[in-house]
């Protein structure tokens, strides 16, 4: 469906990876159709995609999302998205510009063009070292997640952000969460984490065998949490 038709209904975007796009489950299995069916007032856009990170999402978001007038718009953050912020980041393979700080700003870059030494063992091991033990990473998820306050605060929708963690309850996935716990605190934006709603239920009940995604009973986690924690907060009222 488009967008942008017209609908009475109160219109909530969710934006994400493949865990959004609902990668190994059924159209109709995914959270986001299954809080539309639990919630028929709500109309519910699925702009997730395979391989984004924040970047594409902000990217998509400002391309088709933004001008389709959103109520309310959930950034979804799968723990691995925070690393796809790093420059030679393809997604699923296409060579998108890339946004990088630039004296506090966000500004767009062309994708790396690869040089004679990019293949070396010992480039490659440095340039991780440099994103994983700098705060570059959380820098740039930052100023990617400033821009999409900045528009909820233009155009007037509610933001909410909303971690999905990975089949184990890791040192990096707590400090990822962590981190996005207080980047909302200090954004005022609202937070829900689903680490305990899905790492409650054995990880065999809720993901697919020998695949990071959730299933349709992980699916169906994820749309419960979500309807209650807008509905609670009075981000979106059910009936």
């Amino acid at each position: 469906r488009e967008l942008g038709e017209e609908d009475p209904r109160l219109r909530i975007q969710i934006v994400g990876d493949s865990f959004v796009l609902g990668d190994g489950v059924e159209v109709s299995e995914r959270f986001t159709n299954v809080v539309e069916s639990q919630v028929p007032d709500w109309r519910v856009d699925n702009l997730g995609m395979t391989g984004f990170g924040p970047g594409l999402m902000l990217r998509a978001f400002e391309a088709v999302g933004l001008d389709a007038e959103p109520d309310v718009v959930v950034v979804t953050m799968y723990t691995d998205d925070f690393r796809r912020v790093r420059p030679h980041y393809a997604g699923v393979g296409f060579q998108v510009p890339r946004f990088e700080l630039k004296q506090d700003s966000l500004v767009d870059v062309a994708y790396p063009t690869p040089k004679p030494w990019s293949g070396l063992r010992l480039f490659q091991g440095l340039r991780h070292l440099y994103w994983a033990r700098t705060d570059a990473e959380l820098e740039l998820n930052g100023a990617i997640l400033d821009r999409f306050v900045r528009h909820a605060t233009e155009r007037g929708f509610e933001l909410v952000l909303l971690f999905v963690p990975g089949r184990a309850d890791t040192r990096t996935d707590r400090g990822r969460r962590r981190w996005l716990r207080e980047y909302a605190g200090r954004a005022d934006t609202p937070f829900l984490d689903l680490t305990g709603a899905i790492h409650s239920v054995p990880r065999d009940e809720l993901f697919i065998p020998s695949n990071p995604h959730l299933n349709p009973a992980g699916h169906r986690i994820i749309a419960d949490e979500l309807i209650r924690f807008l509905d609670e907060r009075g981000i979106a009222r059910t009936p």
